[in-house]
């Protein structure tokens, strides 16, 4: 594996309000990395930063070893591509909304980009909605071709807020599918995630926000019940069978 991102010592602020303290961690290719946390965590302010639409003074983030600050936007945009929880587009084919992707790539698109363009198509298997129009199809529908558009750019890393959330089961499991398939592929990823059991579907690192800090980092390992008990003020109960976690959730027992 090898290095794609470094954040060290990074620390962000809306005006006087710390969101983010002194945060270090570090994302390889063939991996995903969940944050885990509770609203207001940091998770979608940390992956803003990383996506460069936030910025701060204190730390640095460093993308294939160069300070993101100093790549051109270009440049940038065919390293990192972002899916943010709310997805909305324009009227378009779809191939036309993924096409979207490639522009980092031409001012005019080719038949290099179309190329592109199908081959995601076809991998993601969403043939059967190309032409249809982006506005018109479901939710899952929809995150599916976010995700293809990200994709067209050719990014070294991929950042995704909350994927599943607002999905029908059907469209949460087939965006985890979808997530265990990419990261064969090379491309590192940044998940931030609310269900913990969709995060140990696709999680190869966690990194656990609390407090403005990362409190703990790590593989599935530091998953325990008293840890996410502590983050959700939740009772966790862990089934595991073999190497396989499951996490049952319930309100914390008060005691006499």
């Amino acid at each position: 594996m090898n290095e794609i991102l470094n954040v060290k010592n990074y620390s962000f602020s809306y005006d006087k309000k710390k969101i983010l303290d002194n945060v270090s961690f570090s994302v390889n290719d063939y991996e995903a990395t969940v944050l885990i946390g509770i609203n207001g965590a940091g998770k979608s302010t940390l992956i803003k930063c990383i996506a460069g639409l936030l910025k701060s003074k204190v730390g640095e983030i460093t993308l294939l070893g160069k300070n993101i600050n100093e790549y051109k936007r270009q440049e940038f945009a065919k390293n990192i591509a972002y899916v943010p929880q709310s997805i909305s587009f324009e009227s378009m084919s779809v191939i036309d909304a993924i096409l979207l992707g490639r522009l980092p790539y031409f001012s005019h698109p080719g038949k290099l980009d179309y190329e592109k363009v199908y081959e995601i198509i076809k991998k993601l298997g969403i043939e059967h909605i190309a032409n249809a129009d982006v506005q018109k199809l479901s939710g899952g529908e929809r995150q599916k071709v976010a995700i293809a558009r990200a994709l067209a750019g050719e990014a070294k890393l991929l950042l995704l807020d909350e994927p599943t959330s607002n999905l029908d089961l059907k469209s949460q499991y087939e965006t985890l599918q979808m997530i265990n398939a990419l990261k064969k592929e090379g491309i590192g990823i940044i998940i931030s995630m609310h269900d913990i059991n969709h995060a140990l579907e696709v999680g190869d690192k966690y990194i656990i926000l609390k407090d403005n800090n990362i409190v703990a980092q790590g593989d599935v390992s530091i998953l325990t019940e008293e840890l996410l008990g502590d983050i959700y003020g939740l009772h966790f109960h862990l089934i595991q069978h073999g190497n396989t976690k499951h996490f049952h959730i319930g309100e914390e027992e008060n005691e006499d």
